[in-house]
C-alpha cells in the first residue's frame, strides 16, 4: 500500500507539472531565500504568473516551483533555492529545464534550502521547473449563507484558508484545488485509464473535480482566496420536520433497553424542526470543496441572526440535487 501511494504521488507529480520528470536530486528543507549577493547565486531572480503551479489536496501539495534567473559572468553556476522545509533534495525532480546542459540538485545544512547546480550553463539567464510533494500547505473551507425572513432566497459566500508552514513563498503561483487525499486522487485516476483502455469497472464514488482558483501569492503563514464571489440570490424553501417522540428516548448504548415503561411514563414529547433546502447550482459550486457553513438570518432591523450550521459539498453528496441546512 505504502509502494501504491509512491507511485501515486510521483504520477500525480508528473501530471501536475504537465510534462515528465527528468531527475531528482539529495536532502534538504526551507529557511533562507535565494540572496542575490552570494557568489553561488544568480545575480537576478525573475518569475512569470503562471509558471509556478500548485495543486492542494486534503493531506498533501504538489508543487512545480519555476526557479529562474541570470547567471554572471565568472561565477560558479550553483545556485541556492529555498523550497518546503519537510522536502529533502532526494524527493525533487527537475521537471522542466531551458537547454540540454544537465542539472543536479545537492543538500545543504539549511532546512529547505537546496543548491541547484548547472555545470556548462553559459552566463545568462536560466530557468528550471523543480517539482515535489509537501504536507506543509494545508488549507480549510468555509461558508456561509444569508437569508431574508422569509426564507425563500439566499446568497452563498465561501472562502480557502490556506496555511503555509513550509517557509517558501510562492508568487505568482497558478493553484488549483481537489478535495480528496493525493493517494486516492492518484487511485481514480488509475481506474479512469483502466476504464477507457480495458472497459473495467470503476469506483461508484463521486469523482472529486478540480476547483481553479486563479494566480495566487502564496506567502508563508495564511492567505485567504474568495470561492464563491459571486452575489447571485438562489431560491430556497423551508421543510418542517416532525418527530413525534424527541430525543429524549434516544439510547446511547448498544444494549436494547428491556424497561417495559421506557417511553411510557413519562410521557414523550413531540419536537417541530425546521429545515431549510437550497437547489443546487452545478456551474457554481463544480469542484467547492467540503466545509462548515452557517446559515444567517438578516432581519428587518438589519441584525444579524445565526439560524443553524452545517456542512456543505462534502464528497459523499456530490451527486446531491439539494443542499440542506
Amino acid at each position: 500500500m505504502a509502494w501504491l501511494g509512491a507511485v501515486g504521488c510521483a504520477a500525480a507529480l508528473v501530471a501536475c507539472a504537465g510534462g515528465s520528470a527528468t531527475g531528482r536530486g539529495g536532502p534538504t528543507s526551507p529557511t533562507s531565500p535565494t540572496s542575490p549577493t552570494s557568489p553561488t547565486s544568480p545575480t537576478s531572480a525573475t518569475s512569470t504568473a503562471g509558471d509556478t503551479r500548485v495543486t492542494l489536496y486534503r493531506d498533501r501539495a504538489v508543487v512545480r516551483q519555476r526557479v529562474a534567473g541570470t547567471l554572471a559572468a565568472g561565477t560558479d553556476p550553483v545556485v541556492r533555492v529555498q523550497v518546503a522545509r519537510d522536502v529533502a533534495a532526494t524527493d525533487i525532480y527537475v521537471i522542466a529545464a531551458a537547454g540540454d546542459a544537465p542539472v543536479s540538485l545537492r543538500a545543504t545544512a539549511e532546512r529547505g534550502v537546496v543548491e541547484l547546480a548547472l555545470p556548462g550553463r553559459p552566463p545568462g539567464p536560466f530557468a528550471v521547473q523543480l517539482g515535489y510533494v509537501t504536507a506543509q500547505l494545508q488549507w480549510v473551507a468555509q461558508y456561509t449563507l444569508l437569508t431574508s425572513v422569509a426564507h425563500d432566497r439566499s446568497v452563498l459566500r465561501g472562502a480557502i484558508a490556506i496555511h503555509d508552514t513550509a517557509g517558501v513563498a510562492l508568487a505568482g503561483a497558478h493553484v488549483r484545488l481537489v478535495d480528496t487525499q493525493l493517494a486516492q486522487a492518484a487511485v481514480r485516476a488509475a481506474e479512469q485509464l483502466r476504464f477507457e483502455y480495458t472497459g473495467s469497472a470503476t469506483s461508484t464514488t463521486p469523482l472529486a473535480l478540480p476547483r481553479d482558483l486563479g494566480i495566487v501569492d502564496v506567502t508563508p503563514g495564511e492567505t485567504r482566496i474568495e470561492l464563491v464571489p459571486a452575489r447571485t440570490a438562489r431560491s430556497m424553501r423551508s421543510v418542517l420536520v416532525f418527530d413525534p417522540i424527541g430525543v429524549g428516548l434516544d439510547h446511547p448504548g448498544r444494549e436494547p433497553e428491556l424497561d417495559p415503561s421506557y417511553g411510557v411514563q413519562p410521557a414523550s414529547h413531540p419536537r417541530v424542526s425546521e429545515s431549510l433546502e437550497l437547489p443546487r447550482d452545478a456551474t457554481v459550486s463544480a469542484g467547492l470543496p467540503g466545509g462548515p457553513v452557517r446559515l444567517f438570518e438578516r432581519r428587518e432591523s438589519g441584525e444579524l441572526v445565526m439560524l443553524g450550521e452545517s456542512r456543505i459539498f462534502d464528497t459523499s453528496t456530490k451527486v446531491a440535487q439539494t443542499d440542506t441546512v
